[in-house]
């Protein structure tokens, strides 16, 4: 596999200090944004994220996913397990203020929601998708593993593209082994069918759909593995791309039609680490081939969602962690996606457990520095060398122990940083 190459981006940790395991974050306008998560923990800002506030919340769930219908009506919802699994459905009240349940169940566990009106609301969770039309009060299911001829199904995200046109994606088990599936409606959610099943016995799960910007007709899929899936005409047909993002969970943001925005989370391939490994990744070519823009390692830090306010600012959100950048991410001075006539460069096997080669080729530059360093910058191997063109350096990695390192490509004019993975 060869990884493209980045800058260090501009992504600067914001709201510090706090304790909450946020799970999603949305903005409502440019100016008002809400994050939520674990232990029923609401916060909101009202001046673009540099001050977060809590709210009240009269709820146990750890909230998953939400949505503000209207100026007057919000929903959200969430499960959480001591023993047995509860979830519960809430209500804003905007003239208290306060977050009130409506809704519980304990047969499921509720993964996402969402509302075509005030009345009118479906959910998603392992009993497939229910539905409400009198504002979450009451559920009944519309669409369950049964109805396609499968043993189960369990859903993990539902979007609807206008009106009428709707999608949810998880897993489907037609035996013992799932497969990651899409389940499609046309009309307003009475009806759903499968649109989307992956052939390979045993694929996992797709895990988020996140529809473009202004573009109804592209519509991207997160899965448990290095895929991702893509529709450019509104889930007739599906393409499934590596990404070579190796990690599980990968929520995505796409602010157009070819740039998009990958958070990624270390979450234990390699027994015995105790840190995760938190990334930030980016696509200029509608992810065919993305670049690190992010990297940071610390106890219980994962990303969990994204979400852009335009086309600059944006925000990650996860496990006590949130972060924003206000330039897309992107290093002053250097252009993602582009092989300049600075540099090109090769780095293979990778992941490797022995030895990895490092080819550069096409520069202008008399001195190049190559480094290999730990996440907390700890240089392990540092060669300095005349160009000399075509160069190829072969390192020995097997010394160092399975995880994540960073491979630094210094010019005079320039830093380059890719992702290292020994296993």
């Amino acid at each position: 596999m060869i990884i493209p190459f980045s800058g260090i981006a501009q992504w600067n940790y914001i709201n510090q200090g706090n304790t909450c395991n946020y799970n999603i974050i949305k903005f409502i306008s440019e100016s008002e944004g809400w994050v939520m998560g674990g232990t029923c923990c609401i916060q909101k800002t009202t001046d673009g994220g540099a001050t977060w506030i809590q709210v009240e919340c009269n709820g146990t769930t750890n909230i998953q996913d939400f949505q503000f219908i209207n100026d007057s009506v919000a929903y959200c919802t969430g499960w959480y397990f001591t023993g047995s699994i509860y979830s519960e459905v809430l209500k804003y009240d905007y003239t208290n203020e306060s977050w009130n349940v409506i809704y519980n169940t304990d047969l499921t566990a509720i993964q996402a929601l969402h509302f075509l009106d005030p009345l009118t609301g479906f959910i998603v969770s392992g009993i497939g998708i229910q539905k409400t039309i009198d504002g979450g009060i009451s559920w009944s299911t519309v669409w369950d593993a049964s109805f396609a001829g499968f043993n189960s199904a369990y859903l993990e995200d539902i979007i609807f593209v206008n009106d009428s046109i709707g999608f949810s994606c998880g897993k489907m088990k037609p035996n013992i082994f799932s497969q990651r599936g899409i389940v499609k409606s046309t009309d307003k959610g009475e009806n759903w069918f499968v649109c989307y099943l992956d052939p390979d016995i045993g694929s996992g799960s797709i895990l988020l759909l996140h529809q473009v910007k202004d573009n109804p007709d592209i519509i991207y899929g997160s899965s448990s593995s290095e895929d991702i899936l893509k529709t450019i005409d509104c889930g007739i047909t599906w393409e499934t791309i590596n990404s070579g993002i190796q990690y599980e969970y990968k929520p995505l943001y796409f602010i157009n039609a070819d740039t998009g925005y990958a958070a990624a989370t270390f979450l234990g391939f390699f027994p015995g680490y105790e840190k995760l490994t938190m990334e930030i990744w980016r696509t200029n070519d509608g992810a065919l081939t993305w670049n690190l823009q992010f990297v940071d390692s610390a106890y219980w830090q994962a990303t969990n969602s994204i979400y852009f306010i335009n086309d600059t600012i944006g925000f990650v959100a996860g496990w006590q962690t949130m972060l924003k950048t206000e330039n897309g991410g992107i290093a002053t001075g250097i252009q993602l996606n582009e092989r300049t006539h600075d540099i090109e460069v090769k780095v293979y096997p990778n992941p490797t457990n022995q030895y990895v080669n490092v080819e550069i080729s096409n520069t202008d530059s008399k001195k190049i520095i190559l480094e290999v360093t730990n996440l907390s910058g700890k240089i392990l191997h540092r060669i300095e060398y005349s160009n000399n063109e075509p160069y190829i350096q072969k390192i020995d990695l097997s010394e160092h122990s399975r995880g994540i390192y960073l491979l630094n490509i210094r010019t005079k004019k320039i830093l380059k940083v890719a992702k290292l993975v020994i296993y």
